[in-house]
């Protein structure tokens, strides 16, 4: 009981419906198509189908009985169903605790279980090898602001799980010609950062050429550093704290993380060398664990289009409940 914007329609069931029958209907993928025929909008986000488009619509309808069926029988099945997805959810959640907790022991501790540690003077970092050093980051990166004024680098976005992505690939809807001059160009084994998602650990080392959002930092690691080893640290949960503690801005989804705050934080300065030999273990740990991630994603994906199944062939007909 409530009340909602009003962008939002209301229906309430006539007498012999049963609501949850018709809240099924409504989840079937072919009854969202049909109502897709009849969106109008110039944006895909803002589409919108009217209440009297809506209630045209034909649907398969049986008695009251019949619903009354066939909703008890697709409750029991979606419900084994969603707890078979919680589990695969489940063993995801573990597994992406297990790889940040695997990520932050290499990059803070070093790979060496049996080295010594010692205090590293920074109350928020804690104890590092003794053989560590910390180095604020202005120390071990520069900032490049090279512009794409001739048009020549195609642009990129971040993606949540594949990193620097072409931008074509997530919209074709590509800024104006005089805002791309305006973006920066970014080289492989550069470091990325959203400035506005810094405080969410977005950061990442590009495998890949183009360029960026103004709203985006690119930085150029010295010899000194691994560019992959500061993109494993820069995500983990002590440094993207400290990121946070720094972002200024009139809101948390606003906020930003300036260069000059940046470059003022300490981090965790083991050798060249070690730095390498902790980036190839990671890869190697965090593939493995991806992969795992990968296949149970897949299990819930095929999870949920067997949910979508069930209601479409049972809300048609297509199958009886005995």
């Amino acid at each position: 009981f409530g009340c909602v914007s009003p962008v939002y329609y209301v229906f309430k069931p006539k007498d012999e419906q049963e609501l949850k029958f018709l809240d099924y209907i409504f989840q079937s993928q072919p009854f969202q198509k049909e109502l897709r025929r009849y969106a109008k909008g110039i944006l895909e986000i803002r589409l919108r189908v009217s209440a009297n488009d809506i209630l045209r619509r034909q649907v398969a309808f049986p008695s009251l009985q019949q619903q009354t069926k066939i909703v008890d029988f697709l409750e029991g099945k979606l419900n084994q169903v969603d707890e078979l997805i919680a589990n695969q959810q489940g063993q995801i959640e573990k597994l992406k605790e297990y790889k940040q907790s695997v990520t932050t022991e290499a990059v803070t501790k070093g790979l060496d279980k049996s080295a010594p540690l010692k205090d590293s003077g920074i109350e928020w970092i804690g104890k590092i090898p003794a053989h560590w050093a910390t180095r604020k980051i202005k120390y071990l990166f520069e900032e490049s602001s090279v512009r794409n004024e001739d048009l020549s680098y195609e642009l990129l976005t971040f993606s949540g799980t594949k990193g620097l992505i072409r931008f074509a690939e997530h919209t074709d809807k590509l800024p104006s010609a005089e805002d791309l001059t305006k973006y920066k160009i970014i080289h492989e084994g550069q470091l990325c950062m959203n400035r506005m998602q810094a405080w969410h650990g977005m950061f990442i080392d590009s495998n890949i050429e183009g360029c960026v959002s103004p709203d985006y930092a690119v930085y150029t690691p010295f010899e000194n550093s691994n560019v992959r080893y500061y993109s494993y640290l820069f995500r983990t949960p002590r440094f993207v704290q400290q990121f946070a503690n720094l972002s200024k801005g009139i809101g948390t989804g606003f906020n930003r993380l300036y260069t000059p705050a940046f470059f003022q934080v300490e981090a965790t300065y083991p050798s060249k060398g070690e730095q390498d030999e902790i980036v190839s273990n990671l890869d190697d740990k965090c593939a493995q664990i991806n992969r795992l991630i990968a296949i149970k994603q897949e299990k819930i994906e095929k999870l949920q289009e067997y949910k979508k199944s069930l209601i479409y062939e049972y809300v048609t007909g297509k199958k009886e409940v005995v």
